[in-house]
């Protein structure tokens, strides 16, 4: 048994079919390590699956984006908020933003200009927010480990007539590449640290950006407060590589955002 057999039979089952192969790899290594018997096995990697992607979006949330999407009957899909809103609801992590939307794509607003590249780590459902953007960006490149959601994102692009895309990435080893103007990551910040302590600040390091809009959650994706709005803030402002500095911070219900420049600061390469 090797971690081929398991990821194999984890691709069978389907569920998981679209994840990023180096991720779904790594991670089937790592679980063959700590658990020898192939039962065991196969249950802590869909467990870690699960925790990285399916808890935000299962596939039935996948499908109805696709459904509403095909299905679309309205005159302007890139600039209708109200069918963004439909989207953005079929995946935990957007439809925390849902209540506020407004608020926070004005302050997002102020760091996106019209000629940006916008690289987005982590990048789920995001790009479904994009009609409260008022300046929109050149260049939009989406990241995430979940080939459905990236799959979806795309479908939404071309049906909107965007010329935005989405690609697969497993962040923990790879980081993404291309031209950068303005970095997010999206409540990626822990979830990358749970996976591998300290990556989450190496990427922040490793990419090249004018500018960088980093978010943690407020609340559990159940809903429930653990104390985060507290804990992530200055463990974040402990950690910061050295070069980047904090210019910014947003505090909304669910989520808080934070703006960072280098220290030495850049021009977009565009």
């Amino acid at each position: 048994m090797n971690g081929q057999d398991i990821k194999e039979e984890i691709l069978r089952g389907g569920k998981y079919a679209g994840t990023d192969a180096g991720l779904l790899e790594r991670i089937c290594a790592d679980m063959l390590s700590r658990y020898p018997n192939r039962k065991d096995a196969v249950k802590a990697v869909k467990r870690e699956l699960h925790s990285i992607q399916g808890v935000f979006a299962d596939n039935n949330g996948h499908a109805r984006a696709e459904a509403l999407i095909n299905g679309y009957a309205g005159a302007d899909m890139a600039s209708d908020r109200g069918f963004a809103l439909q989207l953005m609801g079929l995946h935990s992590s957007t439809r925390e933003r849902i209540a506020e939307a407004e608020s926070v794509f004005e302050f997002l607003g102020g760091i996106v200009s019209q000629g940006d590249a916008i690289v987005d780590v982590g990048c789920g459902y995001n790009l479904f927010s994009f009609p409260f953007l008022k300046t929109k960006p050149l260049t939009y490149e989406g990241f995430d480990a979940d080939g459905r959601a990236v799959g979806v994102v795309n479908k939404y692009c071309e049906a909107a007539g965007l010329a935005y895309r989405a690609r697969t990435l497993d962040a923990v080893t790879q980081r993404p590449d291309g031209e950068c103007c303005v970095l997010f990551m999206f409540k990626m910040i822990p979830l990358l640290e749970r996976q591998r302590k300290g990556r989450a600040y190496e990427l922040l390091s490793e990419i090249t950006y004018r500018a960088a809009v980093v978010s943690f959650p407020t609340r559990s994706v159940s809903g429930r407060r653990k104390g985060m709005e507290t804990f992530y803030p200055p463990l974040f402002e402990k950690s910061l590589p050295p070069g980047l500095k904090i210019s910014d911070r947003k505090d909304f219900t669910n989520e808080i955002f934070f703006i960072l420049y280098p220290s030495q600061r850049r021009a977009c390469p565009l």
